[in-house]
């Protein structure tokens, strides 16, 4: 069989007559459109796919290149040199289309890297075969110069080597457009035009090629291979401006949509899901396959309302909450029309972005801010407590000094006046005593009330009965209630149950309930020590009432402050420091107990201070 070599005619003349410039113009526009679409997107290579697609339109370049290169090389050595060149640019273009088609479509077929490992060792070892046909000649057993007009024409019979890698090429060239082809039938219309745009530009110049090898279209004169090439250039470079092939690019859209966490739905009018992403499939439960030409409320359920009213061409957000099988999700929903050339609305995109984490954080942000704010209110109520504190402090400090003053002017003021009239020594010496006295007790309570705040004081805790405790100090005291003229009287509940307490912080307690009495109770009046039981009761009460001239309700309040002494002590004059009641009420709670008072304040009817204590569990 003979062939016009890969794309076969010859020169005849050492100048071009018009004859021959004429046959060549067509060839010259095909080899300049071919390299001006190579230019192209050379120029625009950092744009995935654009440079794997300019090596194929350079390769064809090179191929017109040749076959014009051929036609004008009148000797047979000639036209075989840029034969060859020719088949390096057909081997070029078929690595570079199987490329640029597996980028184009993002599709990475099973056994990737083999099939281009194959098709690189396949084209090279078809190159080295053709540049050492000379020593074995499987190519081309014959190769002749048939002359003609206007070129002489290079002629070969085909081997079954050169059919071999011609049944290679055509593999893989359908093996690329299979993967174009492929792509059509995915979700992305977007994309459909450019890619049908792309294989129409990469079959012509296959088909152009197959109709020549097959005989179909065979002349003398004409060969098609380089108008189906520049035909096929003409295509993509329209698809080029037209639809801007290399800046919307498939695999653009897969790495920015499909990778995106957000969900992404495509409706058309009908409202039914034409595109999608994979992350629809986290709030619908189904793959993309399984939704796509789904109605939005079948895949959506309750949804629906969220979309855009008909003919609506204003889009919206809206924040819903959505429950899964984890819990409450939160949610933004982004809807925006697609309209058509005339301003229709032709579809709807939905956008589905969680913000749980955003709502999460900010609940989490609430949370701390509340618990801040009730941080700030402690830290100002421990402020004012810190105030108070100062204020008592400073208040302590200046009842102390009041207090200490008195006894020490006394003292100084005797001794002064024992200097000076050593007759009424006795006299002095009996105040000086009563003065140290009183100042001792001032001394002692303080420390007491020290040790209390400090809770150094060790309670020696025994269970004892009131009743006892209450007795015998009554009988210690009944001589000093007549000499100032009182009747002390006593009265004890039956069966009282036992007290864990500290006898001797507990007679203190006792003597000074029963001192301020004796000291407040004018003479004619009585005193009443008590102790207090009902069964089933938790609490035993200890009381001391009186028939002094009682407490008004303004300063029952005070009673336990420190230093605090009511107007009945400006009234009788009675002597003491203001310490004792606030030392009872230390004492009685750290025995958890508590005190009470109860007084109308009108004279005569007097106070009744109560001390409950809790009572031990009976043993059977």
């Amino acid at each position: 069989m003979l062939c016009y070599g890969a794309f076969g005619i010859v020169a005849k003349g050492d100048r071009l007559n018009w004859q021959e410039a004429t046959y060549l113009f067509p060839y010259i526009m095909a080899l300049l459109l071919s390299l001006s679409v190579a230019h192209y997107t050379w120029r625009r290579r950092s744009v995935p796919t654009t440079s794997t697609f300019a090596w194929y339109a350079f390769a064809q370049t090179a191929m017109v290149l040749g076959f014009i290169l051929e036609l004008l090389s009148p000797e047979l050595k000639g036209k075989v040199f840029w034969d060859n060149f020719q088949w390096v640019g057909i081997f070029v273009a078929l690595v570079a289309l199987f490329l640029f088609t597996v980028q184009h479509t993002g599709y990475r077929p099973p056994y990737y890297h083999g099939l281009l490992t194959a098709c690189i060792a396949f084209s090279g070892f078809s190159i080295l075969l053709i540049y050492t046909d000379p020593w074995h000649g499987l190519l081309r057993p014959t190769a002749v110069l048939i002359p003609g007009e206007p070129f002489d024409a290079l002629y070969y019979d085909f081997s079954p080597v050169t059919w071999a890698i011609f049944t290679g090429c055509y593999l893989i060239v359908f093996y690329s457009l299979a993967l174009l082809i492929r792509s059509l039938w995915e979700p992305r219309p977007l994309y459909r035009t450019q890619t049908k745009l792309i294989l129409l530009g990469a079959a012509l110049p296959t088909l152009g090629t197959l109709l020549t090898l097959l005989g179909v279209i065979q002349t003398f004169q004409r060969d098609i291979t380089p108008f189906a090439l520049a035909a096929g250039n003409l295509i993509i470079a329209w698809g080029i401006f037209r639809y801007r092939v290399f800046d919307l690019l498939p695999i653009a859209r897969d790495a920015v949509i499909e990778s995106m966490q957000d969900a992404v739905v495509v409706l058309d009018p009908d409202r039914r899901i034409v595109d999608a992403n994979p992350a629809v499939q986290q709030w619908t439960g189904r793959t993309i396959t399984a939704v796509m030409g789904l109605p939005f409320q079948e895949a959506f359920p309750h949804w629906q309302i969220h979309l855009l009213p008909e003919n609506s061409l204003s889009g919206q957000q809206k924040e819903i909450q959505h429950a899964t099988s984890s819990g409450i999700s939160y949610l933004t929903l982004n809807v925006t029309p697609l309209t058509d050339r005339n301003g229709r609305l032709s579809g709807q995109i939905l956008v589905i972005h969680d913000i749980t984490a955003r709502k999460q954080a900010e609940e989490e942000l609430n949370n701390r801010a509340k618990a801040l704010a009730l941080l700030n209110a402690e830290v100002e109520t421990a402020n004012e407590r810190l105030q108070a504190l100062s204020q008592v402090k400073d208040q302590f400090v200046a009842n102390v000094s009041h207090e200490l003053r008195t006894p020490i002017t006394n003292l100084k003021l005797c001794l002064d006046l024992l200097k000076l009239n050593g007759q009424k020594a006795d006299v002095y010496l009996s105040i000086l005593g009563r003065e140290t006295e009183r100042l001792e007790n001032l001394i002692e309570s303080l420390l007491l009330l020290s040790r209390l705040d400090r809770s150094a004081m060790s309670l020696n805790s025994l269970p004892q009965n009131l009743n006892c405790l209450v007795q015998e100090l009554i009988h210690d005291r009944m001589m000093l209630a007549a000499q100032k003229s009182l009747a002390l009287k006593l009265s004890l509940a039956p069966d009282v149950p036992l007290v864990q307490i500290d006898a001797g912080l507990m007679e203190r307690v006792l003597d000074i309930l029963l001192t301020n009495s004796m000291n407040y109770t004018p003479p004619g009046g009585a005193i009443w020590a008590s102790t207090r039981w009902d069964a089933g009761q938790e609490m035993v009460g200890l009381s001391v009432q009186d028939t002094g001239p009682g407490i008004p309700p303004a300063e029952q309040k005070q009673l336990f402050q420190r230093f605090f002494r009511g107007q009945a002590a400006a009234n009788t004059g009675a002597a003491g420091t203001g310490l004792g009641l606030a030392i009872a009420h230390e004492i009685v709670q750290l025995h958890r107990g508590q005190i009470d008072v109860h007084s109308s304040g009108k004279p005569g009817e007097g106070a009744c201070f109560t001390v409950w204590l809790p009572s031990l569990p009976r043993s059977d």
